[in-house]
């Protein structure tokens, strides 16, 4: 396995563990989502990683608010995808 397959891995197995022991809606839960979504990123799994991130989001900004600090981190990894995917219009309100 190359070092991002390992640490995406990982990351898999640290978000069920996590959601395991404090549940899927917790901040620590969702804010490895927003990791694992991060290393799909760079590992060109960008479809899979909007998925992970708009889910992200989406209970982040329901369990938590939209201010809260995991809600922006989910919103600003989102808006660097679709930077990176050359949707810059879609990007633009994740960039504030």
């Amino acid at each position: 396995l190359s070092q991002l397959e390992r640490a995406i891995a990982l990351f898999r197995e640290a978000v069920d563990v996590r959601a395991e022991l404090s549940g899927p809606e917790h901040e620590r839960t969702i804010s490895l989502r927003v990791r694992l979504a991060d290393t799909l990123v760079r590992a060109n799994q960008k479809s899979e990683a909007e998925q992970i991130l708009r889910a992200a989001i989406d209970t982040a900004e329901r369990t938590l608010g939209a201010d809260h600090p995991v809600a922006f981190y989910a919103i600003n990894s989102y808006a660097v995808l679709l930077m990176n995917s050359e949707r810059f219009a879609e990007a633009a309100p994740g960039l504030r």
